[in-house]
């Protein structure tokens, strides 16, 4: 049926149900807006159990499992506990005509007894950025902003960016130069804005610990336009679609797009009739789930 169940969960201020009823993928953590999509460092290091989504191409073709096919998932999803690979899973598997298998095994978390539930909710870390970019996209589809648009048009202190061009590991210091270009609304989209991130960049981690600024407030690594960077480019996105909106990031989501696509289970903070869904964080120490 398939070769193996693969999990993915990606930007620590989201999070995520994988019950059939709930149309949404995601519920946001209570922490403040413009920096929904920015602290991701801790997402990269604090897998959860895994909210896992199966496309099996022989189950879209014959509509159904058998019941040998749905407890070989269970079975595999068993194993997966009980070679720690996660303290919880859930799994999901999607046909053309709808739900074809839905399970879960293991607990909440390491130190929980609650078995872990089909309607468990997850961070998903930077499953918000594709979130966020729906949202711009609504606005330029309603003419609100172009893609080619200038950052500057609608946030200050983008007008006048400078670039890296030389970094001295030894001490720290650099030199800029002027960027060759605007920075626009396409490069926050495709990440190739210049900003990075300081988990996966030894020089904006160094600056953002230097200067205490957030990764966009920095020089960028790259023109805008010439490089991918994975960064906080959704972050400043998010700014924008907050500024031309008029809403917050909370708000737009809800009304334009949580609420319309039946999404109950998102929102920025989990509400206390749901946080006994909410699975535990973790992180793997010297091959340790703590």
């Amino acid at each position: 049926m398939m070769d193996q169940i693969t999990s993915k969960v990606n930007e620590i201020q989201l999070q995520s149900t994988s019950s059939s009823q709930a149309s949404g993928i995601a519920v946001l953590r209570g922490l403040a807006i413009r920096h929904l999509l920015t602290n991701t460092i801790v997402a990269c290091a604090l897998l959860i159990g895994t909210s896992v989504l199966l496309y099996a191409e022989d189950a879209t073709s014959q509509q159904r499992l058998s019941e040998a096919e749905k407890e070989a998932i269970t079975q595999e999803l068993k194993e997966s506990i009980s070679r720690s690979d996660t303290p919880g899973v859930v799994a999901l598997v999607v046909g053309t005509g709808g739900v074809l298998y839905e399970g879960a095994a293991g607990k909440l978390g390491s130190g929980h007894e609650t078995p872990m539930p089909k309607d468990a909710i997850f961070l998903i870390a930077s499953m918000t950025k594709p979130v966020t970019s729906v949202a711009a996209m609504q606005l330029v589809e309603a003419g609100k902003i172009k893609l080619d648009d200038p950052v500057s048009r609608y946030l200050p202190g983008f007008d006048n960016l400078r670039v890296i061009s030389k970094f001295n590991d030894a001490d720290g210091s650099y030199e800029t130069r002027p960027a060759k270009r605007p920075m626009t609304i396409q490069h926050l989209l495709t990440h190739t804005s210049g900003i990075g991130y300081g988990f996966c960049n030894v020089i904006v981690k160094r600056l953002t610990e230097a200067t205490k600024k957030d990764e966009w407030q920095l020089p960028l690594l790259s023109d805008p336009g010439d490089q991918w960077n994975y960064g906080a480019s959704t972050a400043v996105l998010g700014m924008i679609v907050e500024k031309v909106s008029g809403e917050s990031l909370e708000t737009y989501f809800q009304e334009h797009i949580f609420q319309p696509l039946g999404m109950t289970d998102t929102s920025y903070a989990v509400p206390s009739n749901k946080q006994s869904r909410v699975a535990a964080i973790h992180r793997r120490t010297d091959g340790q789930l703590e």
